[in-house]
């Protein structure tokens, strides 16, 4: 089987040098550990065949071998549907399609609204040189604006 080197095989699995030291300490197989006299000597194909490993130790990990333990986790999972259908039944929750929509139906309007100020207050800011005077002005349309939304709402 081909060898490569560290460097090579951080860029072929997209990981750190740092990363895989630590994957070696932890027991995935090199060929030839690398120091200052000698090159890394690592075969891909076993490290991933490791990695692969230690991602399905680490999930069976979470699950219990005691049939009680799986029996009470299967049943907390059910009662939290029924739980989470009884809410919608409710309209205690909705789909985060929808509230996404909504969202952003609601900040195009309050960018459309915005975006209109300048129009709304150009002619009486150049008829003005007055900072405090354009500054209400501004607010004023600002608030305006927002009071709106407000009241659309309702």
């Amino acid at each position: 089987m081909t060898t490569v080197n560290l460097q090579e095989a951080s860029a072929i699995l997209r990981k750190s040098p740092n990363t895989l030291k630590s994957w070696f300490k932890k027991g995935c197989p090199v060929k030839q550990s690398g120091n200052q006299n000698k090159e890394w000597q690592i075969i891909i194909a076993d490290v991933v065949d490791w990695r692969e490993k230690q991602v399905v130790e680490n999930a069976l990990a979470d699950i219990p071998d005691d049939i009680d333990e799986l029996k009470i986790r299967k049943l907390k999972a059910e009662t939290l549907i029924v739980e989470i259908e009884a809410a919608k039944q409710r309209n205690e929750v909705a789909p985060v399609a929808d509230i996404e929509k909504t969202l952003k139906d609601l900040f195009i309007h309050i960018r459309t609204r915005m975006l209109l100020i300048p129009s709304r207050v150009s002619q009486p800011i150049s008829l003005n040189s007055n900072e405090s005077e354009i500054k209400a002005l501004l607010d004023d349309e600002i608030r305006e604006v927002l009071s709106a939304l407000s009241e659309e709402d309702t």
